[in-house]
């Protein structure tokens, strides 16, 4: 699955949003996509609202549980539109031998007391108008005609039983412990639910992927008691292996699983339980266990694991990830690295991340950085937008100080708020002088401190 394009129209402070996601250089959908912007820009909102569409509107309902606040102040409806497209060998409709058809149309219709679904696809599009989508009573009469095969999400990737369709959705907590009660019921309230649950509840944790993983031991454990031997394929050695190949920082590995705990080994030679470790650690082994028990779960197989032409270990099934602030818990040079991986070792998934990260945004593949703007500067006229490929470009190949004064995140300076104090006071000083022609002794004292403490300031930023 992935997505080719979205339309959400008034959905909190999106009055219209359009975006397209096929990549300009090679008509492909997967990589990484990046949206960048202030706080209150909506970045979370967007995840959600795709989330939500991919979700279908009984899982929706039970993650916002109830619209209100959902629609744009004033408007009486809002709506969110998906078009989504599907891989036929991975991606199954129960019930129906269907040639591979690309996109499905799926929308969520959210007034200020309900939710509804409108989601519909023909096949045979170039025969059938697609204005049919948008009549109920014609779709009925065709669905009637055995050679105009009515395609909806509620058949595939909105049914929680249709194998494929594969998406996960994570916030910006990703704890790997912590998680509540109540939380506790939806992480276990079926694979659709539990796969996004930490992108709307912040008491949510991704505790179940660690019990699922010592959970396969024990079974693996048992049918080696009951064989009386060992296993030719291991799902628990081949997680491990994955993410001891790369992910985590070096000197850190995966040791051992247990019935217990999952060990790791540290740089100096210790072993330590994972939830003893980093909050950087215990995020990212949190969140690629979670997305590996959740791609088992909708394929409906452990057989996931492959290597790449390089030798690397792989997961060549495709989806759809959402993951906000990405760069969370993990230290600058993780940030640089994280997203690479995450491509290498997903390589037909579609990311779709935020971030308030340079590091991060660099990463982002061609034509897959998006700039949010704040809602006061959307009543100004300003809209979100694609950044071209010249200034995706500046930001891909410049220094992390230069995006960060960019299109993208559009930072006044880089230096503290120390340093910028010293900048004010050091231009007031010289306005006075190059007005009045000089200073008098304490003020050119002054000026003369200043000029030789933000040398360093000036020189740190390139000047």
């Amino acid at each position: 699955m992935y997505l080719e394009s979205l339309k959400i129209e008034n959905i909190k402070a999106f009055k219209t949003l359009e975006l397209d996601f096929k990549r300009p250089d090679s008509g492909d959908y997967a990589g990484m996509n990046v949206f960048v912007g202030g706080n209150g820009s909506g970045k979370s909102t967007l995840l959600k609202c795709i989330a939500m569409a991919l979700a279908g509107r009984d899982v929706a309902r039970q993650l916002i549980v109830m619209p209100e606040g959902w629609v744009s102040q004033g408007e009486r409806q809002g709506s969110i539109r998906l078009a989504v497209g599907s891989y036929h060998m991975d991606d199954q409709f129960n019930g129906q031998d269907i040639p591979p058809v690309s996109p499905l149309t799926a929308i969520l219709l959210f007034e200020p007391h309900t939710l509804e679904t409108v989601a519909s696809r023909i096949a045979q599009s170039d025969i059938i108008p697609d204005k049919v989508l948008w009549k109920p009573e014609i779709l009925v009469a065709i669905a009637n005609e055995s050679f105009y095969p009515v395609i909806t999400p509620e058949s595939g990737l909105w049914d929680s039983t249709a194998d494929g369709w594969f998406f996960s959705g994570y916030g910006a907590l990703r704890r790997l412990t912590g998680s509540s009660i109540d939380a506790d019921r939806y992480s276990e309230g079926g694979r659709k639910l539990s796969s996004c649950i930490t992108l709307f509840r912040e008491d949510a944790a991704l505790s179940v992927g660690e019990a699922w993983l010592k959970q396969e031991y024990a079974r693996e454990a048992v049918q080696q008691i009951e064989n009386g031997v060992v296993a030719s394929s291991s799902l628990v050695k081949s997680v491990v292996s994955f993410l001891n190949d790369g992910l985590l920082p070096e000197g850190f590995a995966i040791k051992r699983v247990t019935l217990d705990d999952v060990y790791m080994e540290t740089p100096n030679g210790g072993e330590l339980p994972m939830r003893d470790l980093s909050d950087g650690c215990r995020t990212a082994y949190a969140l690629i266990l979670d997305i590996i028990r959740n791609m088992t779960a909708a394929y409906g197989t452990t057989e996931i694991f492959g290597t790449d032409a390089e030798g690397r270990v792989v997961v060549d099934k495709p989806g759809v990830i959402l993951i906000d602030e990405l760069e969370a818990h993990l230290h600058p040079a993780w940030q640089q690295t994280i997203c690479e991986w995450l491509k290498t070792r997903f390589p037909k998934v579609q990311f779709f991340v935020t971030t308030h990260s340079p590091l991060i945004a660099q990463a982002a593949d061609a034509g897959g950085i998006y700039v949010l703007p704040l809602p006061g500067e959307l009543e100004k006229g300003q809209e979100a937008r694609q950044l071209s490929p010249l200034e995706q470009e500046r930001i891909r190949l410049g220094r992390a100080e230069e995006v960060l004064l960019g299109d993208a995140f559009e930072l006044k300076h880089t230096w503290g708020m120390d340093a910028e104090h010293l900048v004010q006071r050091w231009n007031t000083l010289a306005r006075k002088k190059n007005g009045k022609g000089s200073l008098n002794a304490e003020e050119q004292g002054e000026y003369d401190t200043l000029k030789r403490k933000l040398a360093i300031t000036f020189h740190s930023a390139g000047s």
